[in-house]
């Protein structure tokens, strides 16, 4: 017989206090992607894959 970890129950308020702080943290960056004048600094890097390394493979 497999071992089955027993997980005590979520409150109910605890769930939804959870929920509020994802919530409130998700609009929070929306509304900084979407302000022209934020210095939200976004990183990006290189492609994973580029179309022409692909293609020089084949």
């Amino acid at each position: 017989m497999k071992y089955q970890k027993v997980q005590k129950p979520v409150d109910e308020r605890e769930k939804l206090r959870k929920f509020r702080e994802l919530d409130d943290a998700f609009a929070q960056a929306l509304r900084q992607l979407d302000d022209p004048n934020s210095d939200f600094d976004i990183p990006t890097g290189p492609p994973v894959r580029s179309l022409a390394a692909l293609e020089k493979k084949t």
